[in-house]
């Protein structure tokens, strides 16, 4: 199986910038959009009682009608080496799975011949030329599941969309093959389990940029589906009201949780795991990219340092920067940050600038966390 290369990175982490930069390298195949296939996998894998009453049953009844012979019904089947976990595969049931994936949207995506340029644009409306043949994608896949009698295991079943999505792209299939976790832990979980022939990078933001960068992002959401929030009048208003949203949320919690166990991996595992400042990643791309290469024990190309598709250079506004860059938070909003990521420190009011500020935002942030009822 080929050499594969996970990338993980909650949002706006800068995982398109990554992509871009790794891109043109002579020794890997980017698949910079289709992310979620591992997704159907890890819930069969986390509760495979509830996918045999719920799916395999109405995959069952969809055959009855068909009258298959054994022979046939049971040629290609799915497995998982950590756990007992096998069951046999047909076109109805590979199409279940892909509801739970990003398969849609790259078919929607190729119909129109455009893609979203980046979780981290400040404009949902910026997108960029996407020549992919989704019926190409389609036929492969299904040839290289179906053509054969045989048991696929998960690593497997993920490679075939892997590279029938590289074909499709258009590109050449090298050794390696990066593609983009899901925004969970479970899937590094599941494919260290499943044994997959993996290295793993984790672009890791700082806690501010993560924050202000997934507050902006639920702002311009909002503004795009027309949300009416009668009482904020100014932008400036507008976006503290949104930072204050997630600072207030249980985010920051799960988000430190997060960051610890991607140390504890790389602790664990050094081979294995390598984690990539996001703000290095923009401020010193050079450097932080040739860390990667060397990392890989990949050799170094002057090509890595130019923002490249399909190993030709792009021109890409947005590139060396991530749009919140230019937002600053108030005072009184770093302070109120640093307290949540200190455990809820009360000490950090000694010796910071407008105390009184920091102070109603903590109180507000208890009045809501343990006396605001709602009905």
């Amino acid at each position: 199986m080929k050499n594969k290369i996970l990338l993980f990175g909650f949002t706006a982490s800068g995982k398109t910038q990554f992509n871009r930069l790794i891109d043109g390298h002579s020794k890997i195949s980017v698949i910079e959009r289709h992310d979620k296939l591992l997704n159907p996998l890890i819930k069969i894998y986390n509760d495979y009682e509830n996918f045999g009453k719920n799916i395999l049953k109405n995959f069952s009844n969809t055959e009855a009608g068909l009258k298959l012979d054994k022979s046939e019904n049971e040629r290609v089947k799915l497995k998982y080496t950590s756990k007992n976990i096998n069951f046999n595969l047909n076109i109805y049931l590979v199409r279940l799975l892909l509801q739970e994936t990003g398969y849609y949207t790259t078919e929607y995506w190729s119909f129109y011949k455009k893609a979203e340029e980046a979780a981290a644009s400040n404009n949902l409306n910026d997108n960029f030329q996407y020549d992919f043949d989704f019926n190409l994608f389609e036929e492969l896949w299904k040839k290289k599941i179906f053509e054969n009698s045989k048991a696929l295991s998960v690593e497997e079943f993920n490679d075939i969309f892997l590279e029938s999505y590289l074909h499709a792209k258009g590109v050449e299939i090298n050794d390696n093959l990066l593609f983009q976790s899901p925004n969970t832990l479970e899937a590094i979980d599941f494919v260290l389990n499943e044994n997959f022939n993996i290295k793993i990078i984790c672009l890791r933001r700082s806690y501010e940029g993560t924050i202000k960068s997934r507050a902006l992002r639920a702002m311009y959401l909002d503004k795009y589906y027309s949300k009416k929030i009668d009482e904020i009048t100014s932008k400036d208003f507008l976006i503290e009201y949104y930072i204050m949203q997630v600072l207030n949320s249980s985010y920051l919690e799960r988000l430190k949780v997060a960051y610890g166990k991607i140390e504890d991996y790389m602790n664990s595992d050094k081979k294995k795991f390598f984690i990539v400042s996001s703000e290095s990643l923009i401020s010193d791309p050079k450097n932080t990219i040739k860390k990667v290469i060397n990392w890989l024990d990949l050799p170094e190309e002057e090509i890595l340092y130019e923002s490249t598709f399909k190993g030709k250079k792009v021109e890409n506004s947005g590139f060396g920067k991530i749009f919140d860059d230019d937002l600053i938070l108030e005072i009184s909003t770093q302070n109120f940050l640093k307290f949540r990521v200190e455990n809820n420190n009360f000490f950090i009011l000694l010796n910071c600038k407008e105390k009184i500020k920091t102070f109603y935002k903590i109180i507000k942030y208890y009045y809501y966390k343990y006396l605001s009822f709602k009905i």
